[in-house]
């Protein structure tokens, strides 16, 4: 069986376009998918389908017309152009990020798309697709139902809109995305962490970028943008055992490269240039997803190296681990601390000793807690 994933459309329907390339690239995905080439049997959206779903219905409308002349079944999931998830975008994105104070089912896009596109389940031979939409402060319980849904037979597929852990080591995407559903983040990640024998791959969008990263066992795979940018989907070919997943970019569509999101933060180690950081590394779009967990023999015992306190060859010799936390925090704040660095005590009652305590036995968050440190003291001195 094949499927095509997709996600970021940013269409605007029937009114003007927003995003100039969507006037290319959305009426080009669509026609795609009517002609049907991969012989796909299946369609999912990974959000953010529309640009202001929650304030003009009719570009919801359009998208589910759209959806439906193409003759394949589909299923759709929110974004937040779909759905806001959080009060505190509506200011900065008035007509975007309207929030909607009622019951999923009843805004916008719930009434356009109905159930499965709040929450659905279905069958692809032994494997089981989730699918969910959520909201920051999860009034609806997409949680409960989530944790239900994981906790049946696997394997399964997960997909939601938003990423939950950095998608790159650098750049942009190391810090950005993750705050629109702070107060619920963890929680999806330690419900996917605690279910990685089941849950195999979570597929998300957002980012605008390609890009494949560890869970635990399982893996996180965002998708980068159909209407913007790298103006791509994913073809996965599903075999009971194993899931080989592809990644296509639309045909004829001019400078791909002119409208990619912070194109003077996107680079780190891996991806050095601007194209690699979003179109990614050949392993982040050829790939396939193993239906069993692989157990793996234990590393020998690590020794760490000495902390930055005990290195007098360390930038930060001589700086207190206490005045690390105390800067970041003078600096950032605690709520956006806990969304560059997504770690508990950062999130949940956060405070200078209870973080103290977690990283001083904590290598690998201690380190994240110091290169931020020296990012945040190189742009202070710019």
């Amino acid at each position: 069986m094949k499927i095509l994933y997709a996600n970021d459309l940013h269409a605007s329907g029937p009114f003007p376009a927003h995003y100039p390339k969507t006037e290319i690239a959305v009426p080009k995905f669509f026609e795609m998918l009517r002609e049907n080439p991969h012989g796909v049997e299946h369609v999912v959206i990974g959000g953010d389908c529309v640009n202001r779903g929650p304030a003009e219905i009719d570009e919801l409308r359009w998208m589910h017309a759209q959806l439906e002349s193409t003759g394949i079944p589909y299923h759709v999931v929110a974004g937040n152009h779909d759905i806001a998830p959080s009060s505190e975008f509506a200011d900065r994105y008035p007509g975007m990020e309207d929030m909607e104070n009622c019951p999923l089912e009843e805004t916008n896009f719930g009434q356009v798309f109905g159930e499965k596109g709040i929450r659905s389940v279905i069958a692809l031979g032994a494997w089981q697709l989730v699918m969910f939409s959520i909201r920051n402060k999860d009034a609806d319980g997409q949680l409960t139902w989530l944790e239900e849904q994981l906790s049946k037979p696997g394997p399964i597929l997960l997909v939601g809109h938003y990423p939950l852990i950095p998608s790159r080591n650098g750049g942009y995407c190391e810090e950005w995305g993750y705050s629109r559903i702070r107060l619920v983040r963890s929680q999806l990640l330690n419900l996917i962490q605690t279910n990685d024998e089941r849950v195999r791959a979570y597929f998300c969008g957002h980012q605008h970028i390609n890009s494949q990263v560890a869970i635990g066992d399982a893996q996180q795979i965002v998708t980068g943008s159909v209407g913007l940018a790298t103006c791509c989907y994913r073809i996965l070919e599903i075999e009971d055992e194993k899931i080989s997943v592809t990644t296509h970019r639309l045909n004829d569509i001019p400078n791909w490269l002119d409208d990619v999101m912070n194109p003077d933060r996107s680079s780190d180690n891996d991806h050095p240039t601007l194209e690699s950081y979003h179109w990614g590394n050949e392993n982040e779009r050829t790939f396939e997803i193993s239906a069993q967990k692989v157990h793996v023999q234990p590393t020998p015992e690590h020794h760490p190296q000495p902390t930055s306190e005990h290195q007098p060859n360390n930038p930060m010799h001589g700086i207190t681990l206490e005045r690390i936390i105390n800067s970041l925090v003078t600096n950032y704040g605690w709520h956006e601390l806990g969304d560059r660095i997504n770690i508990k005590c950062f999130q949940d009652n956060p405070s200078v000793k209870s973080s103290l305590k977690f990283l001083r036995k904590t290598p690998w968050a201690r380190q994240k807690v110091e290169d931020l440190y020296l990012r945040m003291q190189k742009t202070t001195r710019q």
